[in-house]
């Protein structure tokens, strides 16, 4: 490297100088869990290739790792925004197919769409469509029932009592959800437990972190323990993002770092800057001030997509977005392009073909008897 280039690396919240003495721009670097690896890669490769490896490998894939007993890595806290995301898909789509074969006159007598739309929309505290509270039957007195205490409140029917009393248990337990809880109501499963994400995304959040800063924010959307999240979600928010975490990258490999050639291998630099825009982006949507429309969050969304590795969640393509991706295509109406989005969350994703076959009955029935496929949820 010539004298010329002023390239300094100063880890540890210190400023990285980049270009000629004339011109050199200080870029202050904050440390984390991305300069650890550039200074000492072994750290990452020892806990891919250790006992631990098969959840490590998985969680730079994106895919769903399970927590274990005792502290978590941070990927497996970060899996509950994706939970949170396609359950919010779900109480969209649940009550939607309630109203559209209502509108047909073609739902079924006693058709078990009723009592998982109605524990949909009271988890997701949204209000029951007309057509939904028409068809409770001995669900009603239940279902009008206080919503602040819906989950605790005995039930007429015993199916729906049983998948009610199981959930409320695993959420004050901080526990996994039972996946036979609500098979009576399910199908046998074919449709989606109304309430598995929302109680999962609860035990996902109670599970203790790993203090360690390494294992704490690898392959989430955080650089460091520091909060370094903001909820702005604006196109000139995301640019800016995307500006700095470039300017980072360039400062940090200028001195070609022993950890460069593993930062290459595993897109870390790609793979951060997608989950930053996801994480972004849900925020927005969840939180927002001011209020993210599903229009502009798609057309943001589709900005993070890594065009090379098509709709499918991968180590660039995490799965957080594909989850926001088909979330925002559901409640602008485009239903087919959002089970595009969810089949390339299906290999990488727990409990995603029941969600894939609620989307494929929404899909179907919203475009029964118009064109198109532009109406909103």
């Amino acid at each position: 490297m010539r004298a010329a280039t002023a390239a300094l690396l100063l880890l540890g919240g210190t400023a990285v100088a980049c270009g000629t003495a004339e011109d050199a721009v200080p870029v202050d670097v904050p440390d984390g869990w991305i300069p650890l690896l550039l200074r000492d890669p072994g750290q990452l490769e020892a806990r891919m290739t250790a006992d631990e490896s098969p959840r490590w490998i998985a969680a730079h894939a994106g895919r769903w790792v399970a927590p274990t007993t005792g502290p978590q890595p941070g990927f497996v806290n970060a899996q509950a925004d994706v939970e949170d995301s396609l359950g919010r898909a779900e109480a969209a789509l649940f009550p939607g197919l309630i109203q559209r074969w209502a509108e047909r006159g073609q739902l079924p007598e006693g058709s078990a769409l009723v009592p998982l739309a109605a524990l949909s929309c009271l988890d997701a505290q949204v209000p029951l469509p007309e057509a939904l509270v028409e068809r409770l039957g001995p669900l009603s007195a239940w279902a009008k029932g206080p919503t602040d205490n819906w989950l605790v409140q005995p039930v007429s029917v015993p199916a729906v009592q049983q998948c009610v009393t199981s959930h409320a248990r695993a959420r004050q337990a901080g526990a996994l959800p039972d996946p036979d809880a609500c098979t009576a109501l399910t199908d046998g499963g074919r449709l989606p437990d109304p309430l598995a994400r929302h109680t999962r995304a609860l035990a996902l959040r109670a599970a203790q972190t790993s203090p360690d800063v390494l294992t704490a924010t690898a392959f989430t959307a955080r650089w460091s323990t520091a909060k370094d999240l903001p909820a702005d979600a604006s196109a000139e928010a995301l640019a800016d993002v995307d500006a700095r975490l470039k300017s980072w990258e360039a400062a940090l490999l200028a001195d070609a770092p022993p950890g460069a050639p593993l930062a290459d291998e595993l897109a870390l630099f790609a793979g951060h800057r997608s989950r930053q825009r996801a994480a972004h982006i849900a925020a927005g949507l969840v939180h927002p001030d001011p209020p993210l429309p599903p229009l502009d969050a798609l057309a943001l969304l589709r900005g993070g997509i890594d065009a090379a590795a098509g709709e499918r969640v991968g180590p660039t393509n995490p799965p957080l977005l594909l989850a926001l991706l088909a979330e925002a295509r559901l409640r602008t109406g485009r239903t087919r392009e959002a089970l595009d989005a969810l089949h390339g969350m299906r290999d990488a994703w727990i409990d995603m073909d029941p969600l894939i076959e609620l989307a494929g009955d929404y899909h179907v029935a919203a475009g029964l008897g118009r064109d198109g496929d532009s109406k909103e949820l």
